[in-house]
């Protein structure tokens, strides 16, 4: 099979990078996304680096926040295209930002967690058998005092929802901190607001049918959405209704499926994907127990 040329490596790579900084032009996040003025997800958070948000977080563990690999990853340019590199922020770089009851609070980040198969697989920037791990547990100094996705911290049990197992039409919601709308990447004084999103889950093998897709098992390891996502809201949570009509944290927002947002408009693709959490069960189980989350274990 011919090799892509440079720009089509370029973007079939940025396909799952989109999502680091504010919008770029004419860029809409979660559209006609519900302020949370309820505050009904309080444990998904704002990632900032020095002070300016670039992504958002979900507070699994009252110390543990998850988020996308990419947030966390370095950027460098080449040939007019931003390029993701294996170097990542320190942890003396980011702040959690939590938003509760009108107030804002800021947690320091005391280690930088990345997925080892994003990391293992980062040689061929466009490789898709890391697409399925782009995840990053921040550990914060101090416990955030938060209501948790899983109830309570030894909570997430043995059965994660799977998108292979999941049927289509399933209901969920995205919820994450991205702008509204913004004019321009500077022009974007809207984001930094938790809003939630209905969505319904797309047959994952239908979005993900190329050879390649099937090779790397993303119809297994990725939640496909009916709904874009643009910059600002990767590492925002996924939840999906599970049989009981309760939802659940499944996933992580991690890109638009297909294209970076400068050419996202030509295709016209209503689909974007998250993470699975039942496909970095391990990554999360060895950070978490590290520090005395999960069964059989008290809060540290």
């Amino acid at each position: 099979m011919p090799r892509p040329t440079r720009f089509l490596d370029i973007a079939l790579w940025l396909a799952i990078l989109i999502a680091v900084t504010l919008p770029g032009a004419s860029a809409r996040a979660l559209p006609n996304g519900i302020e949370d003025r309820d505050e009904r997800y309080p444990f998904v958070v704002e990632i900032a680096q020095r002070g300016r948000m670039i992504c958002s977080g979900t507070v699994l563990y009252p110390r543990v926040v998850v988020t996308s690999a990419h947030c966390v990853q370095h950027v460098a340019k080449a040939w007019g295209k931003r390029i993701y590199v294996d170097s990542y922020l320190q942890p003396d770089e980011l702040f959690v930002h939590v938003f509760k009851q009108g107030r804002m609070r800021s947690y320091a980040v005391e280690a930088v967690n990345v997925a080892p198969e994003w990391r293992e697989n980062d040689t061929s920037q466009w490789r898709t058998a890391r697409l399925p791990h782009d995840m990053a547990i921040l550990v914060t100094a101090a416990p955030i005092d938060v209501e948790l996705p899983l109830g309570k911290a030894d909570a997430m049990g043995s059965s994660l929802p799977r998108p292979a197992t999941t049927g289509p039409g399933r209901r969920g919601l995205l919820v994450a901190y991205g702008g509204l709308t913004c004019a321009t990447a500077e022009d974007c004084s809207n984001a930094g607001i938790r809003r939630y999103r209905p969505v319904k889950i797309k047959d994952a093998a239908e979005c993900f049918k190329s050879r390649l897709d099937r090779e790397a098992g993303l119809h297994e390891t990725l939640w496909c959405l009916d709904e874009n996502v643009l910059p600002g809201d990767s590492g925002g949570a996924l939840l999906i209704e599970d049989d009981d009509e309760v939802l659940r944290y499944v996933g992580v927002i991690s890109a638009q499926r297909g294209l970076p947002p400068e050419l996202a408009a030509v295709f016209g693709r209503r689909e974007s994907a998250a993470t699975a959490l039942s496909a970095n069960r391990a990554f999360i189980e060895e950070v978490t127990r590290s520090l005395g989350y999960g069964p059989a274990s008290s809060d540290p």
